[in-house]
C-alpha cells in the first residue's frame, strides 16, 4: 500500500486515527476467524455441521435481544469504559476457543463474542469522542480499512485452510484474541466520555423505544444492508443458475466491490455531513438498489457470456455505490438525530433496523428470486423504490419531533433537513 493509498484510507492523528487503526487489524482478525473457525471446529473438534449453525444462530438472537440494554450500559458507565470491557470479553473468549472440546461450551463463548461485537457500544464512544463534523468521516475511514483488511484476512485464512493444521487453527484464533486484548488496553489512550447523569426523581422517563419516529427511521435507514445479501448471496447464485457467465465471475465482482469500497468509501460520504444531505443520499442508495435488482435480473436475458457480465458488472458497481451512499447516510442520521447525551441507548434502537434485512435478507435473494425470477429482482426493486419514496417523510418526521422525544435536541443541521 503506498502513501496516497496510506493517505486515503488515514485520518489525521488523533483519537479517528486509533479508531481505524484498530478497525483494520479487527477486520483483518475477524475475516481469520470468520473463513477458519467453522471448519476447524467441524474438522478438528468434530462438532457436526448443524450443530454449529444452531450454536451460531443462537448467538446471533442472544445478541440481537441485548442490543438496546448494552446502550444502557454504555450510557450509564461511559462507552470507553464498557468498550473496553467488550474487547476484553471478545479476547479471552477467542483464547478460550481454543481449549473448547464441548458444543455447550462453543455456545457460550461464541455468544459472547456475538454480544461483544454488535457494535452499539463502540458507537457510542465514537459519537462521544469525535465532533459532529468528524463522525461521518471516521465511519468512513473505518469502513474503508475494514473492507481491504477483510480481504486480506480472506487471503491468509485461504492459506490455513490450505494448510489445514490444528496448531495453524489455534495460532489464528489465539493470535486474534491477543490482538483483541492489545487493543482492549489501547483504548485506553481514548478521551474519557462522562456517563450520562441520572434522571431527577419526577422526571419525565426517556426511552429511545418511546422515539417512535427515530425508530421508524432506523428502519428505513437500515434497509441498505440488503445489498450484503444481495453482493453475497443472490447475485452468485443467479450467476450460476439463470446466466451464461461463468462462476468465476463472482469472485471478481465481488474484488471489484470490494476495491471499490476501500478506495471510494471516504469520498463517497462527503455529501452526508448534514441531516439534509444525509437524507439526499439515503434516497440515492435505495434508487440505485432498484437500479440494481433490475440489471441483474435482464442480465438472464443475454445469450452471450460477455454480455451478461458487462450487465452484472454494471450491478455491482451500482449496488456498491448504493451500499457506500446508504452507510454514509445512516451514520449521520443514526448519531445526528439521537439523544445527544444517550447516544448508546438511541444508537442501540436505531441498529435494531438490521434485524429485518439481516433475518429476512437470505430468503429475499433466493426463494422470491428462484420462484418468480426476473419477477423477484422486479419486486426487490419495487420495494427499494418503495423505501425511497417514504425516505424524505420519514427523515423530516423525525427532524419535527427531536424536542419531544429528546433532552438536547441541538441538532444544528435539522434545521436543513428537506
Amino acid at each position: 500500500m503506498n502513501r496516497a493509498i496510506l493517505r486515503r484510507v488515514l485520518p489525521e492523528p488523533g483519537p479517528g486515527r486509533h479508531m481505524v487503526v484498530a478497525t483494520l487489524l479487527i477486520s483483518i482478525g475477524f475475516s481469520l476467524y470468520s473463513s477458519a473457525s467453522v471448519l476447524y471446529f467441524h474438522q478438528h473438534v468434530g462438532f457436526p455441521t448443524g450443530r454449529i449453525g444452531l450454536a451460531l444462530t443462537i448467538a446471533a438472537t442472544v445478541s440481537l435481544l441485548v442490543q438496546v440494554p448494552l446502550g444502557h450500559l454504555a450510557d450509564r458507565y461511559g462507552p470507553r469504559e464498557v468498550t473496553i470491557v467488550m474487547e476484553t470479553l471478545v479476547g479471552l473468549a477467542l483464547i478460550g476457543l481454543c481449549l473448547v472440546t464441548s458444543l455447550a461450551a462453543f455456545t457460550v463463548l461464541v455468544s459472547i463474542i456475538a454480544i461483544a461485537e454488535t457494535g452499539v457500544v463502540f458507537s457510542a464512544l465514537l459519537a462521544g469522542v469525535l465532533g459532529r463534523e468528524d463522525r461521518v468521516r471516521i465511519s468512513a475511514h473505518m469502513r474503508s480499512v475494514f473492507n481491504g483488511g477483510f480481504a486480506l484476512g480472506a487471503g491468509l485464512g485461504g492459506v490455513i485452510l490450505a494448510v489445514d493444521s490444528r496448531a495453524v487453527y489455534l495460532a489464528a484464533l489465539g493470535g486474534y484474541g491477543v490482538v483483541r486484548l492489545v487493543i482492549a488496553a489501547a483504548r485506553f489512550r481514548l478521551p474519557h466520555v462522562p456517563p450520562v447523569p441520572r434522571q431527577a426523581a419526577g422526571a419525565p422517563k426517556r426511552s429511545a423505544l418511546r422515539d417512535v419516529p427515530y425508530v421508524v427511521l432506523g428502519q428505513v435507514s437500515n434497509v441498505y444492508v440488503l445489498c450484503d445479501k444481495i453482493l453475497l448471496v443472490g447475485i452468485p447464485l443467479w450467476i450460476v443458475g439463470h446466466t451464461r457467465a461463468p462462476a468465476s465471475l463472482v469472485a471478481v465482482l465481488l474484488g471489484i466491490s470490494t476495491g471499490m469500497v476501500t478506495l471510494l468509501q471516504v469520498r463517497a460520504s462527503r455529501g452526508a455531513g448534514t441531516v439534509a444531505g444525509a437524507g439526499r443520499l439515503q434516497t440515492w442508495s435505495l434508487l440505485s438498489t432498484a437500479v440494481c435488482c433490475v440489471l441483474i435480473g435482464v442480465s438472464a436475458w443475454g445469450g452471450d457470456a460477455w454480455v451478461s457480465a458487462g450487465i452484472l458488472l454494471a450491478a455491482v458497481i451500482v449496488l456498491t455505490l448504493g451500499e457506500m451512499w446508504g452507510s454514509a447516510a445512516e451514520w449521520e442520521l443514526r448519531f445526528e438525530l439521537a439523544d445527544q447525551s444517550a447516544q448508546g441507548q438511541w444508537g442501540a434502537v436505531f441498529g435494531l433496523g438490521n434485524a429485518v434485512p439481516n433475518i429476512l435478507g437470505p430468503l429475499m435473494v433466493t426463494a422470491l428470486v428462484e420462484r418468480f425470477l426476473f419477477g423477484g429482482w422486479l419486486a426487490l426493486a419495487a420495494l427499494f423504490a418503495v423505501v425511497a419514496l417514504l425516505s424524505g417523510p420519514a427523515v423530516r418526521w423525525a427532524v419535527r419531533t427531536r424536542d419531544r422525544y429528546t433532552t438536547r435536541p441541538d441538532v444544528p443541521a435539522a434545521a436543513e433537513a428537506a
